[in-house]
């Protein structure tokens, strides 16, 4: 399929969410010269970096949500029931929303997403998973039954991911995971009054951590950092910044990078400032990147920072219009209709410019912004200017998605209103990003004294509101005609007919009936849309659900006014008039007329909301391994992408509970003393010291061994009762044909899941001891193949272990995957072999075995090896690589042409 059909193209849709491709046209580059490989270099660790945040924000949202996404992953992974049955469906559709949402509250609404499967249904596959062994290995932080019941049905229970209602506890009524639960709104406030009081006090205080109250009661700050929470992701995360680091565009975007890297390292939000400055005076826009804990919408005080990232690649013909309108900032600020009070005397720094995105993560993916405007420290804007980027493909994406839905048809009677949108809304609708990002949110100032968060809950949506004003103000004046950014003085009507359109109806097909508005930028539209629908009669009539405008003017004027309030109530800090101004225009839903718009919008089966899966970025090779192109690839599915990031971005499986099991810890008794030192003797008595120095020639790491054939220890563990005390302490000794026998003779009865991946952690990578371990003892153990399964979807560093028990497993006939299993575990071999093919034998060698085995199952699964193989070798040149996949094809063709 070519490039220019996927951008908007539908990957999939559930209940009210339309997912999306994107496509990257300013990458699209030949690599013909070295700098260009660099580039690409640095757009892939980038990417890389931008996803290993990823569990960072699920947890941010909600302390439980990694716990149910895992759920509801092994429940969508190996369920062997009718998967048409209604029930499974609506399972589905939960798992695809808690993927969409990054936790179990929607995206946008902030309400509990609400399961349309019942209780006894649920109950039933869990228990069922659970008795499989799918369940021993799950987050750490995990709820009991019963809570985990009232997180999924009990509509009360968490019942909102955050609270903006004045009238509670904003913290204690919120489900975001920003703070303790025995932390209140009065004490965290308190905390970091007293905090800002210090002089020498970040501009960013409280952004990177959780509070919590410690032994004592005394209210403590747990940093974001690599040696505080989410140590192993932000780790990740500095691994690939540090990779990406080597191939800077620019000397100020390497300086900028290596502070960011700093401050992931230590947590001190003054190197985040100094990060801040250094990435606002990094004017080379080829390439660029956010990656932290950025915006501060999710938390009810607007403090904490959600984690999230993007990487953009500069697009230098769309940049024209944003460029141009940075560079008459100043002529901005002085027409702007705020008191002079408010104004700056001297904008600096405002630099703008169109990008293309090549990778989403965190708060922005999937639901990504279409804007947006960097850094959020007013004192930082103020002395350094911010960057403003609007995103290309995002908006192409959108409008490709929208070219035939026949939502004006059906919400617009107006044909001439029809026309004008038809031409213009395109251009007007980037026109107000622009001016929005660029330079909303850059102008104005703060009364000396006046704390940037002294609008407290109120902040994001007036500051939304601001931003939006001033662009409103400004697409309706006469200088866009002379800038050359609009073709004529009546193209603006265009912005003012969708925007109002959107805040008075459309806006809210997104609200649950009976739900007020909770997300910041849906009430920023709504305030001002009801706003100029209240000062503009005569002009502006809402007639049911059409939108009538008689005359532009007034409303101008109306904008004018509630810009100048607005931009008073951010410069003085006025949070009790902020809270005035929502209240009164930006929260309730009239009843009627949204159960009007439900009606009517359901009928034309359109998504009210869109996100997007990612691009692939995709290495390829030559025949010596050197990476000689980056191809970004568009053909992976939601639940593929969702899956594959769940394995691969969980920092080696940091979120699980591996309790760590010391067998050193037991103490044995005197009989298995006794029976141990009879074992040793029969181990003396044949010991082969040449075969012994040959095993540690090659490498056989033992503290110690004897030498001795399989052979011969089979027949010594035949003289021994199995047992779980005597199997644990030979194991202790570290000795070869100790440990072989400890294998032998130990109860699969009464060894745990958890010990079992112990012993598979000591074992992999270790040839001998692995392919004794998943034989002699795995062998035994019933369901051994969903252990391994939970093993890799968990991104433990036990791949060969786990893959040579599935693959045991399946030539014995114990397991058969199903479908899904089959396609996760065909595409996670192959990366496999991608991955490691000349730098471990065991992990490929293992992968390549396991991809024999399931050859064998079916023709159709052994062609979709094979077309998969061939795809990985479309890039990749390596002699390795080619000979498995000969290997793979002869090896159908035996079983299914001989």
């Amino acid at each position: 399929m070519k490039e220019n059909n996927i951008s908007g193209q539908t990957v999939c849709r559930f209940n009210d969410i339309e997912v999306l491709r994107y496509i990257v046209s300013a990458y699209d580059m030949k690599c013909e010269s070295n700098d260009i490989l660099k580039r690409k270099l640095l757009l892939y660790y980038l990417a890389k970096a931008t996803l290993a945040g990823r569990d960072i924000y699920f947890d941010q949202n909600g302390k439980y949500n990694l716990y149910i996404r895992t759920l509801f992953e092994r429940i969508y992974l190996h369920y062997d029931g009718d998967r048409t049955a209604k029930d499974f469906l609506a399972l589905t559709d939960y798992l695809y929303n808690i993927w969409f949402a990054n936790g179990i509250h929607h995206h946008y609404g902030e309400h509990k997403l609400t399961p349309k499967f019942s209780k006894e249904y649920f109950k039933g596959i869990y228990l069922n998973l659970k008795g499989k062994g799918c369940l021993d290995l799950m987050p750490k932080v995990a709820p009991n039954y019963d809570t985990l019941e009232r997180l999924l049905f009990d509509q009360d229970y968490m019942s909102k991911r955050t609270v903006q209602d004045g009238s509670k506890d904003l913290i204690t009524a919120s489900s975001v995971n920003f703070y303790s639960e025995e932390i209140t709104q009065k004490e965290a406030e308190e905390y970091y009054r007293l905090q800002r009081k210090n002089s020498n006090a970040s501009y960013n205080v409280g952004l990177n951590s959780k509070l919590y109250k410690d032994k004592n009661g005394e209210i403590k700050e747990a940093v974001w950092c690599a040696k505080g929470l989410y140590s192993e992701h932000i780790e990740e995360i500095v691994a690939n910044l540090t990779e990406a680091m080597l191939y800077s565009t620019s000397e100020k975007q390497r300086e900028a990078t290596e502070y960011l890297i700093n401050y992931y390292k230590t947590g001190d939000l003054k190197l985040f400032d100094k990060y801040s400055i250094k990435w606002v005076q990094d004017k080379d826009f080829s390439v660029d990147f956010i990656n932290g804990f950025i915006e501060t919408y999710q938390d009810p005080l607007a403090m904490k920072g959600s984690w999230e990232g993007l990487v953009e690649v500069y697009d230098r013909e769309a940049s024209h219009q944003t460029e141009l309108l940075a560079s008459h900032a100043a002529w901005f600020e002085e027409h702007a209709p705020i008191d002079d009070l408010y104004k700056k005397s001297n904008p600096k720094g405002v630099s703008a410019t169109v990008v293309d995105i090549v990778m989403l993560g965190g708060d922005s993916y999937p639901a990504t912004p279409i804007g947006i405007n960097l850094p959020n420290a007013d004192a930082i804007r103020a002395e350094y200017g911010s960057k403003s980027i609007r995103i290309e493909n995002i908006h192409q994406a959108y409008d490709d998605a929208s070219a035939h839905s026949g939502l004006r048809e059906a919400f617009i009677e107006d044909l001439d209103v029809r026309e004008m949108l038809r031409l213009y809304s395109s251009k007007t609708s980037r026109l107000h990003t622009d001016l929005h990002e660029c330079l909303g949110h850059g102008s104005g100032k703060l009364r000396d004294g006046v704390s940037p968060d002294a609008l407290g809950q109120w902040h994001s949506t007036i500051e939304e509101a601001r931003a939006d004003l001033f662009g409103l103000y400004f697409i309706a004046d006469p200088k866009m005609v002379e800038l050359g950014l609009l073709p004529n003085r009546d193209a603006y009507k265009a912005e003012y007919y969708s925007y109002l359109h959107n805040g008075l109806v459309m806006q809210l097909v997104r609200i649950e009936p009976g739900h007020h508005i909770e997300e910041a930028h849906m009430r920023n539209r709504a305030l001002i849309s009801r706003y100029v629908l209240e000062h503009c009669e005569g002009a502006v009539e809402l007639d049911g659900l059409n939108l009538k405008i008689y005359d532009y003017e007034p409303i101008r004027l109306a904008v004018a006014q509630l810009l100048r309030e607005i931009q008073r109530i951010k410069s003085e800090g006025d949070s009790e008039s902020a809270a005035q101004l929502i209240a009164r225009y930006a929260v309730d839903v009239p009843q009627h007329l949204h159960h009007t718009l439900l009606q009517k919008y359901q009928q034309l089966h359109i998504a009210p909301y869109k996100g997007f899966v990612n691009p692939k970025l995709l290495a390829v090779r030559d025949q010596e391994g050197k990476v000689s192109d980056i191809v970004p690839s568009y053909h992976e599915a939601y639940d593929e992408q969702m899956l594959r990031y769940s394995r691969d971005y969980s920092a080696k499986g940091a979120n699980y509970d591996v309790s760590p099991w010391s067998i050193k810890d037991q103490e044995p008794s005197e009989s298995i003393l006794e029976e141990a030192k009879s074992i040793r003797k029969s181990l003396v008595t044949r010991m082969d010291g040449v075969v012994a120095s040959n095993m540690r020639e090659y490498g056989l790491s033992y503290k110690y061994n004897f030498g001795m054939t399989r052979s011969h220890l089979d027949d010594i563990a035949k003289k021994v009762k199995p047992s779980t005390q005597l199997a644990q302490y030979l194991w202790s000794r570290e000795v070869r044909e100790l440990r072989l026998i400890a294998l032998r003779i130990w109860p699969t009865e009464e060894i745990s899941s958890n010990e079992l991946l112990s012993l598979a952690l000591q074992c992999e990578g270790k040839a001998e001891l692995a392919d004794e371990f998943v034989a002699l003892l795995m062998d035994r153990v019933p369901n051994a193949h969903y252990l391994a399964m939970t093993w890799i979807e968990s991104g433990l560093d036990v791949v060969s272990v786990a893959l040579n028990i599935l693959t045991r497993t399946i030539r014995r006939k114990i397991y058969k995957p199903n479908s899904v299993e089959c396609d996760y575990l065909i595409r996670f071999a192959i990366s496999m072999i991608e991955k490691y093919v000349v730098c471990d034998y065991y992990i490929p060698n293992a992968a390549r075995n396991f991809l024999k085995s399931m050859v064998g199952v079916s023709k159709e699964i052994a062609d979709d090896i094979i077309a998969g193989m061939e795809d990985l070798l479309q890039r990749d040149l390596r002699g390795e690589v080619l000979q498995i996949a000969e290997e793979l094809k002869f090896e159908s063709e035996f079983v299914y042409e001989s």
